[in-house]
């Protein structure tokens, strides 16, 4: 009877992640491009402006949302932002019901506004670095969302293939309450030492413990509304999107204290892997076993920091033309990568 309730509630999460895909081609139809990470026109240039607006709150009107979306960009200021719940209300679509906090929201984070969740993540490919209103994004990203300032997105911009790019994955909503330590590493950030967060993944898998748990539970830092899934509409890089440089439920890490540099790993309850959403629109399950490789290379950052072995191959993955190099999973997560890899 377990095996069969969970059997149903993996369904619902692979139909709400079609649903979301559905909704980024609804939008391609409408805009002529994909959704931003950071400063979509719509939101940054509208009058009032909002900002950290995500790449899930464009989606709103197109999946029977316009009230909240109407709500966002009338009342100005940052995106993620309610007034206690009376007009943020949990979307049944942005949650898996195989994670514990379906069906649950923040209603009363510390700034006393209320905050949407969310289990579904945008692909970042392998750009962990800060995503704010205030920054430029790589422009060697490869990862399908739109960049704002104009450097726009679009289907004809997929080199690689639709059905060989990721879309859309799961990611467990963070545990625990601020300033707790301890838990499941796949749904838990760590804080890291050493030179960055543009550092090989190798650094952050190592943190891997037994039965799920970090090697040193001190370092596995707060929940709270800074941590992943905890506002949907904010476009800090925990909070909606992941980065496939590492298989999935593995550790996330981040080099500060309010974890936005980091890279997120897609993550799910289900047995042996996770849902995603392939730019075509199609669903899958990939599994923790997907081919990674090379994760003692260092990822991707801003060019105006690309300084010391970050810029020297062979300790970088790509250079501005060159494949990806994160095996299967990382080619996954590129458009424009040179290598037409489907899911296995």
């Amino acid at each position: 009877m377990q095996a069969a309730r969970e059997a149903a509630r993996r369904m619902q999460c692979t139909n709400h992640l079609k649903q979301l895909a559905l909704s980024v081609h609804v939008f391609h139809d409408a805009h002529k491009r994909f959704p931003a990470a950071v400063r979509d026109p719509i939101f940054y240039d509208a009058t009032p402006r909002v900002t950290r607006a995500s790449f899930l709150a464009g989606l709103l009107p197109f999946m029977e949302q316009t009230a909240m979306f109407d709500f966002i960009k009338n009342r100005g200021g940052a995106a993620w932002t309610g007034d206690r719940g009376v007009n943020m209300k949990p979307i049944n679509t942005f949650l898996c019901p195989s994670d514990g906090w379906s069906g649950s929201w923040n209603a009363d984070n510390t700034d006393g506004n209320g905050s949407i969740f969310t289990n579904y993540r945008g692909s970042l490919s392998d750009m962990a670095s800060y995503i704010r209103d205030g920054d430029d994004m790589d422009a060697h990203l490869r990862s399908w969302l739109d960049q704002g300032n104009n450097r726009k997105r679009s289907i004809a911009s997929v080199t690689d293939g639709t059905s060989n790019t990721l879309m859309l994955s799961e990611g467990l909503i963070s545990t625990g309450t601020p300033g707790s330590t301890g838990g499941e590493y796949k749904s838990r950030m760590a804080l890291l030492g050493g030179p960055g967060f543009w550092s090989p993944p190798d650094i952050c898998l190592a943190l891997r413990g037994a039965n799920g748990e970090y090697v040193n539970p001190t370092q596995a830092i707060k929940a709270g509304e800074h941590a992943p899934g905890r506002r949907a509409f904010d476009n800090m890089a925990q909070l909606v999107y992941f980065h496939p440089v590492m298989p999935p439920n593995s550790p996330s890490c981040t080099q500060d204290n309010n974890n936005n540099n980091a890279w997120v790993s897609a993550s799910s309850n289900h047995t042996g892997g996770v849902n995603v959403a392939l730019l075509d629109g199609s669903g899958t399950f990939v599994s923790n076993t997907i081919n990674v490789t090379n994760t003692h290379r260092f990822t991707t950052r801003n060019p105006n920091d690309w300084t010391g072995p970050a810029i020297n191959p062979p300790s970088r993955p790509i250079d501005a033309d060159g494949p990806f190099s994160y095996g299967v999973w990382g080619s996954l997560g590129s458009i424009n990568g040179k290598e037409s890899v489907a899911v296995p």
